[in-house]
């Protein structure tokens, strides 16, 4: 099987041996618990001024600011093209490097992809500052393989740091490669599934450019905070050189504590990691060191590891050679406290000693393998939906993509995959029509759109990822029961703000209230313009279900 891991490179001086809704809707009559909406104690609420981010080009253009703070308000599919890591570090410490505020809001960003050369620091940031903020952000589908190669020395695909000598080149420059971010950073409740690979080539080995570094972690390549993360798939570390040196660790390849990069640390953290390094000398003979371990590869300059936590069962290969159990690690080298776990260890919350699984960690019947996964990403359905999501997946109507998060705001492309899955199920073919949009090409919107369960916003456009509200959600399901011939009966709605509702969505309104599909939300009020959450929608669509179906 080939080995793929998330890489980055970089040469170190390895002499200095780096949710808004009320809380759960207490429970009303409510029909449809409209303000169940809540965030969980793990993730707050985006700070005022924060930038959201709702798709590829706004994530990209982060680089523009690399001071500014920012949240996503959706997944992102980054599989489109490679990535261009944001921020590096450049020709002074502090211009190029991200220094600003990134927020997930527990989103995840799927198949991110770095192949090639001239990706010195490689991940979602390239490099970020001790003042950076990353983090409730997931990425799935990692792939990163970079390389570098030098000639007589000197590198193809790397450039001097400071505005200094060509020596602080072998000082400050190599490969590092991580999932979150490839150097530095201050990375809290995020995790990466996938691989990462680096690999430096020198043609000859005298010179200032004798040392080839290269680090390869889950999270990070070089050092940072990392606290309450944890990375699944596998890492590559590969040099050539004198003086060449290797390391990998299952969250990060080599962490340190200096004063531009911060306190280098590691908590409450696991890894389920495959790891692989080699480092080799050619033409001159030299000195070359290797180092792996399930959390770090090298943990060193006052740098601590608590609490962490890796997976014996995994491969841990230095230069072609199968460690055996005895000898595999949880830091390669250094100090800290790095806990061995097998597999069917990790499944039980006893292992994990002192983490929080009220409010950070959990566990989901059927997922991740059965290790621990975060809240943010992984909540189960209030209690008052639980029973209506479960029939809803059974019965094949939830696509897997919105089988989590279940108290977050549901996208209008969303709740076209709920629409479309009920009207195949019922009608029992597949619907062929298309209606195209300029600004997606969810095939789901386009199904949706051509049987007239939802129409765009004029220009030709439909704004997938808007949050849907209430009375869209209305209008799109009395659309669905027509749509499947079975439309269902008027009444005039009765709520206290029957004059908040759009004159488009007020028949609509009527028909959900008179079928029971959707009622108040307390104090006899509708909310029209309020988001719709993903149970919300699911909920009501298994209630459709029930009436359209029979």
């Amino acid at each position: 099987m080939k080995k793929r891991v998330f890489s980055l490179a970089l040469t170190i001086t390895i002499l200095s041996a780096l949710l808004v809704a009320v809380a759960p809707a207490s429970a009303t009559a409510d029909t449809d618990n409209a303000l169940s909406m809540r965030f969980l104690s793990a993730i707050q609420p985006p700070t005022a001024g924060s930038i959201p981010i709702s798709n590829r080009a706004e994530l990209a253009a982060i680089s523009n600011d690399l001071k500014g703070e920012y949240h996503l308000t959706t997944d992102i599919d980054l599989s489109d093209g490679a990535w261009v890591p944001i921020g590096t570090i450049g020709y002074s410490f502090g211009r190029d490097e991200f220094s600003g505020v990134f927020d997930g809001q527990g989103h995840v960003l799927r198949n991110l992809t770095i192949i090639g050369e001239n990706n010195t620091y490689a991940g979602l940031f390239g490099a970020a500052t001790k003042d950076a903020v990353i983090k409730n952000v997931a990425l799935d589908g990692v792939d990163i393989d970079i390389s570098g190669f030098s000639i007589n020395g000197f590198p193809t695909n790397l450039r001097p740091i400071g505005g200094g000598s060509v020596i602080n080149y072998d000082a400050l420059y190599g490969l590092t490669a991580g999932g979150i971010c490839g150097y530095g950073g201050n990375i809290s409740n995020c995790y990466v599934i996938g691989s990462i690979s680096a690999s430096s080539i020198s043609t000859y080995n005298s010179g200032p450019w004798s040392h080839r570094t290269v680090l390869t972690g889950g999270i990070s390549g070089y050092g940072g905070t990392i606290g309450n993360c944890y990375f699944i798939g596998s890492l590559s570390s590969t040099t050539n050189g004198n003086g060449a040196h290797s390391y990998a660790g299952g969250i990060s390849g080599f962490i340190e504590t200096n004063s531009y990069f911060g306190d280098g640390s590691i908590s409450n953290c696991y890894s389920v990691a495959n790891l692989y390094v080699s480092a080799t000398t050619s033409y001159f003979a030299g000195t070359v060191s290797t180092s792996v371990g399930g959390i770090c590869g090298y943990s060193g300059g006052n740098a601590t590891v608590r609490n962490s936590y890796w997976n014996t069962e995994s491969v841990q290969n230095v230069d072609g050679v199968a460690l055996t159990t005895s000898d595999k690690k949880g830091l390669g080298s250094g100090v800290g406290q790095a806990t061995a776990l097998t597999s069917e260890q990790m499944r039980f919350q006893s292992s994990f000693s002192s983490w929080d699984f009220s409010n950070i960690w959990t566990y989901r019947s059927g997922v991740n393998d059965g290790y621990p996964v975060l809240r943010a990403f992984f909540e189960s359905p209030s209690s008052w939906a639980d029973a209506d999501v479960s029939r809803a997946i059974a019965l094949g109507l939830v696509q897997k993509s919105i089988q989590s998060k279940y108290t977050q705001a549901t996208s209008r492309a969303e709740f076209c995959t709920l629409a479309v899955a009920l009207y195949e199920t019922v009608i029992g073919n597949e619907i062929t029509e298309r209606q195209s949009f300029s600004d997606t090409n969810d095939v789901n919107v386009q199904k949706a759109a051509a049987i007239g369960v939802v129409q765009g916003i004029g220009g030709n456009r439909f704004d997938p990822n808007a949050s849907l509200t209430r009375e869209q959600a209305a209008t799109m399901l009395a659309r669905l029961a027509k749509a499947v011939e079975n439309p269902l009966s008027n009444q005039t709605a009765t709520f206290s703000d029957n004059g908040s509702i759009s004159p488009w969505a007020i028949e609509a309104v009527g028909q959900m209230q008179a079928t029971g599909i959707m009622g108040g939300v307390g104090g006899n009020r509708f909310t029209p313009k309020d988001p719709y959450t993903r149970e919300q929608s699911i909920t009501t669509i298994i209630r459709l279900y029930d009436i359209v179906a029979q």
